[in-house]
């Protein structure tokens, strides 16, 4: 009786032997070690698959973290102490005497006009205006014939020999180039000039003003009224502005403010690139 409950109790055990040897080893598909049983993988290479842990996550999240902010805190101590070591030599310098272009500052000469008031010559203003100016303006040309060579925009076209004869002695200088695109934009544009005025929401979000500076060119100056009294056909002129009752008039009135709209915001993006280009001669 002992024999046969041994044997009963022993035979479950050599079956799933026997069946685990029926079943045929899987090898791994990307390293060839032994797959896990109903994968085609085995457990490295799945957690390879898988990717990192949670863990691992938070930890390189972590170390990317502390690696930004230390780069960005050396890179305004670096910005901060050269433009400080900037303002130094510029107070040092004598500012009166010296300019950034290196050339002496020129006395102002002042000559009388008939209304007796003091104003400054053509020539001596312009010189003036070169002086001031922070661009050295022989750089300019070099400048444009760097830009065209590398847009590829030089003529290569070939002079005819009799013709280099006649050239005329004015040197020519180098010009900006306008691209065949704008061209064509300005002439469409052209075409119809009652075209309603739009300006895109990102023009507007790359030049921000406040909006006690920004009416300056946002709204558009009404008609005067001394000007509405000599008009052909007009209403009665309040304070709120004149309604204009020709209709040549009214189209002019649009065309006006449309071209004061679009010249303000031209303008605007003017002062913020002259204001970012004063704040980067100092930067550098």
């Amino acid at each position: 009786m002992s024999c046969r409950r041994s044997g009963s109790r022993g035979s479950p055990p050599l079956r799933e032997e026997s069946q685990r040897r029926k079943t045929p080893r899987t090898d791994c598909i990307a390293c060839g070690e032994a797959a896990i049983l109903g994968k085609r993988l085995c457990e490295k290479c799945l957690q390879e698959v898988a990717g990192p842990s949670s863990d691992q996550l938070h930890s390189i999240k972590d170390w990317m973290q502390t690696t930004i902010k230390k780069s960005m805190s050396d890179m305004v101590n670096v910005v901060t102490e050269k433009v400080l070591h900037n303002l130094d030599e510029r107070h040092k310098a004598p500012s009166s005497m010296t300019e950034v272009s290196g050339r002496p500052h020129r006395n102002t000469h002042y000559s009388s006009v008939s209304e007796g008031e003091l104003s400054l010559t053509d020539q001596e203003e312009e010189e003036q205006s070169e002086d001031t100016c922070s661009f050295n303006l022989e750089y300019l040309e070099p400048l444009i014939k760097a830009m065209r060579f590398s847009l590829e925009l030089d003529n290569t076209e070939d002079t005819p020999k009799h013709d280099k004869m006649f050239r005329s002695a004015v040197k020519k200088g180098e010009k900006f180039p306008v691209h065949r695109v704008i061209k064509e934009t300005i002439l469409e544009e052209w075409k119809t000039p009652d075209k309603k005025l739009n300006f895109s929401r990102r023009l507007k979000k790359m030049y921000p003003f406040e909006e006690e500076d920004s009416k300056l060119w946002q709204a558009s100056p009404k008609v005067d009224a001394a000007i509405t009294r000599v008009a052909r056909r007009t209403t009665l002129p309040v304070d709120e502005g004149v309604s204009l009752k020709d209709a040549m008039e009214r189209r002019q009135d649009m065309t006006l403010k449309k071209s004061y709209l679009t010249c303000g915001m031209s303008n605007q993006a003017s002062i913020a690139i002259t204001t970012l280009a004063r704040a980067n001669h100092i930067w550098i």
